[in-house]
């Protein structure tokens, strides 16, 4: 009920901020990732929902536009932004994939809601030494904190196709640590596989990264200055709207 609330009142800020130059309604294509990481976004069924849809759809609804979500494969969905195959893409941030977007002129939003992604291990590894892991679990597209020195060898990284299968790896020993959001992995494990809360817990000691995720655009400029507008007119009820959706 309370997210039901909050997206109201966002919808109830495009009513009254609605600017009336924009009246042809037109489909920009965003791509999100192919991937179920609630309570951020999940693309379960090939339905994009959570967080970034609620804030998405309210912008598109204040611009007179809609936006059609395209989930794609992490890799893949960076490849269709730099080649212009989607008008925007969600969530992104600057250090990711850095080499490949780097020469393609992305340009990025504001903040939109932050993220900690960190390393969870077994709960007895935390009264050892927090010496280099030989191992992560992590999915496939996604890369380790690149601006973070690792003590001692880089670990090799077992990369899944899913969030579930990261997980499982990590549980069944084969990867010594699993590497992600930290909210998100928490979320999976107790919301969806429903495994006691212990099972993997953050460990701060090892490198972890605090950023923020942005909608991101190689020809769409126009269209994200007024999303960055739009987010400090509609300030409040994001924040109302994080709150509901447990995110930052």
């Amino acid at each position: 009920m309370t997210k039901i609330i909050a997206c109201a009142i966002l919808f109830l800020g495009v009513l009254l901020s609605a600017q009336p130059g924009h009246t042809q309604p037109r489909n920009v294509v965003v791509g999100v990732e192919e991937l179920d990481y609630a309570p951020h976004y999940t693309t379960l069924s090939g339905s994009f929902r959570g967080f970034g849809r609620a804030l998405l759809d309210a912008f598109a609804a204040a611009e007179g536009i809609r936006f059609d979500y395209r989930p794609l494969p992490v890799m893949r969905l960076h490849q269709a932004l730099i080649e212009g195959r989607i008008g925007f893409k969600y969530p992104d941030n600057p250090s990711w994939q850095r080499e490949i977007k780097q020469a393609a002129g992305i340009s990025y939003s504001q903040p939109v809601v932050a993220y900690l992604d960190g390393i969870l291990v077994a709960p007895g590894r935390l009264m050892l030494p927090a010496e280099p892991l030989p191992s992560l679990a992590l999915v496939r597209g996604f890369s380790l904190p690149a601006d973070t020195p690792w003590q001692g060898p880089a670990p090799q990284l077992h990369e899944q196709n899913s969030l579930g299968a990261a997980i499982r790896a990590a549980l069944l020993g084969e990867a010594d640590g699993l590497f992600g959001n930290v909210t998100v992995l928490q979320h999976q494990m107790r919301q969806v596989m429903m495994l006691p809360p212990d099972q993997l817990v953050f460990d701060p000691r090892l490198p972890h990264q605090r950023g923020h995720y942005h909608l991101s655009t190689r020809d769409e400029r126009q269209l994200l200055a007024r999303f960055d507008a739009w987010l400090v007119q509609q300030e409040p009820a994001i924040t109302a709207l994080k709150r509901d959706y447990s995110v930052e």
